[in-house]
């Protein structure tokens, strides 16, 4: 086992004692997993273990390692041995499951990461959007190229997450569309023109059920399809693959253990 790189010292402290206390001890159940090196104010490092003995073990471990040795003061709230999927650090969640390789660990995001995404994206498309669809995709693919590059580290089992996020930020821009359009009638002949079917652009057009069914009724699915947005405004799911694609070709997240 070969401890992780950092450029920060101090993390480069911690990743080397839990190294050694993991060799010492050859403990076949503990298994350090990651270590953000880019949140160095947090310098928190998680790790997997089977037992809550072995947990109350490594804790103690680096307990005494940080007060002791690093003198720092170990914040009571945020420490403590939980289940994987109980732990969330800085929008992320762990979840672990056992292949046919052994044990797997994947990063997700947490609940609360995906709820203020949501949020945003709400107040970045409100429903009065007084310009063009393209100065609002324009603002919101500065904001999601931000929010993917710190949520890269998440594993592929997230991707349908940032899949179901793309989906709703094309309706809450699917939802201006019809809002700009004023009028049924005016929807009715731009959905006519963008190739939706007559049945399809009059469901849309003249349904009384409000902006937020009909925009993710056919008539506007059809006329405004995924492809459409592609290239104009940037997908969670797409840009997280080509940010891993690109780490994993260049090895500079991978850490071997």
């Amino acid at each position: 086992m070969t401890a992780p790189r950092f450029s920060d010292p101090m993390l480069e402290a911690i990743a080397y004692e839990f190294t050694e206390v993991l060799r010492a001890k050859h403990d076949a159940e503990a298994k350090l997993i990651e270590f953000f090196n880019k949140f160095a104010e947090e310098s928190v490092g998680c790790e997997h273990v089977r037992s809550a003995r072995a947990g109350e073990r490594v804790m103690a471990s680096t307990r005494h390692f940080l007060e002791r040795r690093m003198r720092l003061k170990v914040n009571e709230e945020k420490s403590g041995i939980r289940q994987p999927h109980e732990v969330h650090f800085l929008g992320f969640r762990f979840q672990c499951r056992q292949t046919a390789e052994g044990w797997h660990t994947a990063v997700l995001l947490s609940a609360k990461a995906e709820r203020r995404l949501r949020t945003t994206v709400r107040e970045m498309t409100p429903p009065n959007w007084g310009q063009s669809l393209t100065a609002c995709m324009k603002e919101l693919s500065r904001y999601l190229n931000g929010w993917v590059a710190h949520f890269r580290l998440c594993t592929e089992e997230a991707t349908k997450a940032l899949r179901a996020a793309d989906a709703h930020i094309r309706r809450r821009l699917r939802a201006i569309i019809i809002r700009q359009r004023k009028r049924p009638r005016f929807l009715f002949r731009h959905l006519r023109s963008r190739g939706a079917s007559i049945k399809a652009a009059a469901g849309a057009a003249f349904s009384g059920r409000g902006r937020w069914f009909c925009s993710n009724h056919p008539g506007l699915t059809r006329a405004y399809p995924p492809a459409w947005f592609s290239g104009k405004l940037v997908s969670l799911a797409t840009r997280w693959d080509e940010l891993n694609t690109h780490v994993q070709a260049s090895g500079q997240l991978l850490l071997p253990l």
